[in-house]
């Protein structure tokens, strides 16, 4: 079942929720996919996503619009974004509309 979570780094300035559409664990092999729900004026602070393996990140805008801040392997006008959470810096801050992004991830684990 379907259901919207909390996300991991919420504060008095960060609201997001997190919606699961699918997670693959394959021995070493993570595939998953989300839906993420930014609230409006939300601002996720700079930070890295520890992982024990290589970890890249594709998100792709659904509705809305964000300034999502990093030193990416690719940026289309923030509308499409591959990065890797796991060594780059990155933020995220929101405008005065709620954001929907379709954010899918591959892992291989160290």
């Amino acid at each position: 079942m379907l259901k919207w979570v909390p996300g991991r780094r919420t504060n008095e300035i960060a609201l997001y929720h997190i919606l699961t559409l699918w997670f693959i664990n394959i021995n070493r092999l993570w595939l998953d996919g989300y839906i993420i729900k930014i609230h409006p004026l939300s601002l996720i602070a700079p930070h890295t996503d520890t992982f024990d393996g290589k970890h890249y990140r594709i998100n792709i805008a659904l509705y809305g619009k964000n300034k999502f801040n990093c030193k990416c392997i690719f940026n289309f006008f923030n509308f499409i974004v591959l990065f890797r959470p796991d060594i780059e810096e990155h933020s995220l801050q929101n405008y005065k509309n709620t954001t929907y992004l379709l954010s899918i991830g591959f892992a291989l684990k160290g």
